[in-house]
């Protein structure tokens, strides 16, 4: 089987799910920090309430499209799948305890929110809150190991060092880039969508300074944390490196998309710090810079994924200057065409427009 076919099928369900992914690390912190402040304000519960909806319905999404992918992995990409389980496997068990505490975290955030023992609800919140990192701290490991084949010592058959995995280099600039990137969005997006309210009370008004102003210092630490990374990835994958950076090194690898993409991500950051300092400098009841805010952020992030995945191509393992074609990583014995792709996907993508949409109108109220 060509490898377009599973190659798009991953990119656009994966693309969908980091969306709401990012959306919903950021809400889910920015929830509940609010709901421990309105413990001694209780003009704050308005506010935390409001985003734990916005948690709740991004939560959803993300989940739904978190199993495609992994039916996608496993039946497409199942050679990838052996060998990151096999060389990754401490890392994925954390992402699944992260997974199964933030599901059961949440519905006990919204189910003890009344309760007198106001102690454990914080608990929970707080369980609820750092869950949502953990999640990406070992998932995260799945592309560096991509990005750097640290730790496998052989594919045939599988082998590998685990503790050589676990200290990739690639891992501790890509893994705080994420967590920064993943809580400026929630914030960014949320103050956006607050804009959005029709008659928002002075406490909305000022969770929105708030956001935009974390949002932004965020994302100005995403910057030299972005430098960090981008000069780990010349070091240990400059294949990679000359792809997205090239035409700024002198040393460009072809792949323009990555390189135009990599503008993008630069340019909405660079958008998303001048709008929002511009912002609380001069603050408006209704300034239309807040709302570029939220679409700026999940632009930024599109534009990273993209620049930093597709640099790998068309290998899917970088190994230095070279790597392994993608090829080999797809599962042959399934044979599927365009028409059955498109036969999956796009009842996915319909439903998942009309449930956005009603959670839009349902925010709104």
């Amino acid at each position: 089987m060509a490898v377009t076919i599973p190659l798009i099928s991953l990119a656009l369900v994966l693309l969908i799910h980091l969306i709401f992914v990012n959306i919903n690390i950021g809400v889910g912190l920015y929830s509940f920090i609010v709901r421990y402040r309105s413990m001694r304000d209780e003009s704050l519960e308005e506010v935390a309430r409001k985003a734990f909806k916005v948690l709740v319905g991004s939560e959803f999404v993300s989940g739904v499209f978190g199993t495609i992918i992994t039916v996608v992995l496993a039946g497409l990409w199942t050679p990838l799948v052996n060998i990151v389980t096999t060389v990754l496997f401490i890392p994925l068990v954390i992402s699944l305890i992260g997974i199964i505490l933030r599901l059961t975290s949440i519905v006990g955030f919204w189910y003890t929110w009344d309760v007198e023992r106001k102690g454990l609800h914080l608990f929970i919140g707080l369980i609820m809150a750092l869950s949502g990192f953990m999640i990406p701290g070992g998932f995260r490991y799945i592309f560096a190991l991509i990005d750097y084949p640290a730790g496998i010592t052989s594919l045939n058959p599988i082998s590998g060092d685990i503790f050589k995995a676990l200290a990739n280099p690639i891992y501790p600039p890509l893994i705080l880039h994420t967590w920064f990137g993943a809580t400026s969005i929630g914030f960014l997006t949320l103050a956006s969508g607050f804009s959005l309210m029709k008659n928002p009370s002075q406490v909305i008004k000022n969770s929105i300074k708030e956001l935009v102003l974390y949002g932004s210092l965020l994302v100005v630490g995403q910057v030299f944390i972005g430098l960090w990374f981008a000069l780990t990835l010349n070091t240990y994958s400059p294949y990679m490196a000359s792809n997205i950076f090239g035409m700024f090194i002198r040393n460009f690898g072809g792949n323009r998309i990555s390189t135009l993409s990599f503008i993008i991500m630069v340019v909405s950051a660079a958008l998303i710090i001048i709008f929002g300092f511009g912002y609380l400098r001069i603050s408006l009841p209704k300034n239309p810079y807040i709302l570029l805010l939220g679409p700026l952020a999940v632009l930024s992030l599109l534009a990273g994924e993209i620049s930093h995945d597709l640099s790998r191509y068309p290998y899917m393992v970088v190994t230095g200057n070279e790597g392994i074609l993608m090829e080999t990583f797809v599962n042959q014995l399934i044979q599927i065409d365009l028409s059955m792709v498109l036969l999956g996907l796009v009842p996915i993508l319909a439903f998942f427009i009309v449930f956005l949409i009603i959670i839009f109108k349902f925010f709104l109220r």
